[in-house]
């Protein structure tokens, strides 16, 4: 049997745990597994001694004391009783991989002869060299380490050691597979330089490339980079100080570091090339510029009327002062409206009053005064483009009692409420302020009874009972943090305790809800809300005849529900 966990709930008194019942049938369920295990089913295994290990025997775990040659300490380390270990001689494992065991009298470790029974440390192995034959070493042989051409052996006393010195000397052609060298020389001859050959890659043919030692004075380095790369040469390449090279795709680095690219001409840039204005200097000086080309101001610019000179600023600045004084007014701007542009340097700037204003001027002074002549609108008709301080989504204008009308916002039950479409306002409703109760799942009904006291209702019809007449206005204001609010039928405890939301047919279409952000929501949509206001017309059944309703909380539906009578008043 897997674990059992004991559901705890999301959070305290939520109602989504195990009931105590439940939890206490998995909690005996964990420990009569436990009990069968390690015990009879009633007790625990007893009667244990040091040294004890729980071993399975098929069914369940015992106490079990170690016997032969190993003892366990209840501080779990394990011992060898008289310092030995005894194997017994049976046949190899199916795996031999790490393995220590007995065949016999032969001791194994990973497959291979460690000891035999009476005789040395091994019982025999083969030695065989690269010329002449195979040889069996076997108990009691001596196997002897010669130096052949080059090599020397020595022995030293007291430490089982075989020292092998060599100095070897290699004549003729030799192959090196696989071996790395260290700080290699490489000496040509007195006809040819030392040399490196790479032979390709690909099926180990004959061609290769060949890197040879330079005839140079002093030593030289070639370094590779320490990153991927490629190095493909498609020809001989020599770069000297008189060389020509053409150098095709290639980046040159010349920042800060002391490259440049020097004298490159016109002829020498494409033609489309495209280098921004910002990088070339086109400064021109007025001795660059041929003469004639310059209009001074000398010479006028209205004796110069052509499209092949240019007037210095000298000769701009002469001409305005001759033909405007020097006092005309260029560009007057106006927020919102086109700029007035003088057309020459005669053209004269005019004030125009317009309604409600007056202009006067005083020459002595340069001053123009603009005064209003007549007051605002005196009704809100008559007001445009009127701007409101402080104003916020769903307020209204109400008026003071005084000399203005001031921004309001809306209150439902002390709650304010926003309205963007139409302006709800219902009248003769029976109200509910609805909040959390203070028993676990409940709604609280807030002065509902008679003499002024909460109503709580808990799990059930018994409590928290709504009486309701038809074609009564019902509005419940949702305090409740956040259980939705729903209006149901068929429920019936205890059998069936999840209701169905009002249809159509039973009252659903007189639903309506307003948000706190003044959204309206009608019909049957408008029915389980958190929050707001849901106003509710009960259905008209007619004369002597009544109906059962449900409120219910459809997270919680079988804990939080409450019974709403609707009856019918006859005369």
């Amino acid at each position: 049997m897997a674990k059992q966990t004991v559901g705890v709930g999301s959070s305290a008194n939520d109602g989504t745990g195990d009931t105590l019942r439940t939890g206490a049938g998995k909690i005996n369920d964990n420990f009569n597994e436990i009990y069968a295990e390690f015990g009879d089913g009633t007790n625990l295994s007893s009667g244990n001694t040091a040294g004890d290990i729980l071993v399975a025997d098929g069914t369940k775990f015992a106490n079990v004391t170690t016997s032969g040659d190993i003892t366990i300490s209840n501080t779990g380390a394990i011992n060898l009783r008289g310092n030995s270990l005894s194997i017994p001689g049976d046949t190899a494992p199916s795996s031999t991989s790490n393995k220590l065991y007995a065949v016999g009298s032969t001791l194994f470790w990973n497959g291979n002869t460690i000891g035999v029974a009476g005789g040395g440390s091994f019982s025999s192995f083969n030695v065989a060299g690269g010329a002449g034959s195979a040889q069996s070493i076997t108990d009691g042989n001596t196997l002897t380490v010669a130096g052949g051409t080059g090599i020397t052996t020595t022995t030293a006393s007291g430490t089982d050691t075989v020292t092998i010195n060599a100095e070897v000397s290699l004549a003729g052609t030799q192959t090196f597979t696989n071996k790395s060298l260290t700080a290699p020389i490489l000496t040509g001859s007195s006809s040819s330089a030392g040399s490196i050959l790479f032979r390709e890659d690909t099926d180990n043919g004959t061609n290769a490339v060949t890197l040879i030692g330079p005839a140079a004075t002093a030593d030289v380095t070639v370094t590779l980079p320490a990153a991927t790369g490629t190095i493909a040469l498609t020809s001989d390449i020599t770069v000297s100080a008189s060389s020509t090279n053409t150098f095709t795709n290639k980046t040159f680095d010349a920042d800060a570091t002391g490259n440049n690219i020097t004298n490159i001409e016109d002829a020498n840039i494409k033609a489309g090339a495209n280098i921004a204005q910002t990088k070339l200097n086109l400064a021109v000086t007025t001795a660059e510029v041929a003469a004639g080309t310059l209009v001074v101001a000398s010479e006028g610019i209205g004796s110069n009327n052509n499209d092949t000179t240019i007037p210095t600023s000298a000769a701009v600045k002469a001409y305005a002062d001759s033909v405007g004084g020097g006092n005309s007014f260029t560009t007057i701007a106006v927020s919102g409206q086109n700029n007035v542009v003088a057309d020459s340097g005669s053209d004269t700037l005019t004030l125009a009053a317009g309604s409600n204003v007056t202009l006067t001027t005083n020459d002595s002074t340069d001053t123009v005064t603009i005064a209003a002549s007549g007051g605002g609108s005196s009704t809100l008709s008559g007001l445009s483009d009127t701007s409101i301080s402080s104003s916020a989504s769903g307020q209204t204008l109400m008026y003071d009692g005084s000399n203005s009308y001031d921004n309001k916002q809306i209150k439902v039950f002390e709650d304010n409420a926003a309205f963007t479409a139409a302006f709800p306002l219902f009248f003769g409703a029976q109200m509910f302020t609805i909040s959390a109760a203070d028993t676990s799942y409940g709604y609280r009904f807030e002065n509902y009874n008679s003499n002024g006291t909460n109503m709580d209702s808990g799990a059930g019809d018994a409590v928290g009972t709504l009486t309701v007449f038809e074609d009564q206005i019902m509005m419940f204001q949702l305090n409740q943090g956040g259980h939705a609010f729903a209006i149901r039928t068929g429920i019936n405890p205890p059998s069936t305790l999840t209701g169905t939301n009002l249809t159509s047919s039973n009252g659903g279409n007189n639903l309506i809800h307003i948000a706190t952000d003044g959204t309206v929501t009608s019909g049957t949509s408008a029915n389980g809300k958190t929050s707001g206001t849901l106003i509710w017309k009960v259905p008209h059944f007619g004369s002597n005849q009544a109906s059962t309703y449900y409120y219910q909380c459809t997270a919680h539906p079988s804990q939080m529900y409450g019974l709403i009578k609707i009856r019918t008043i006859t005369y």
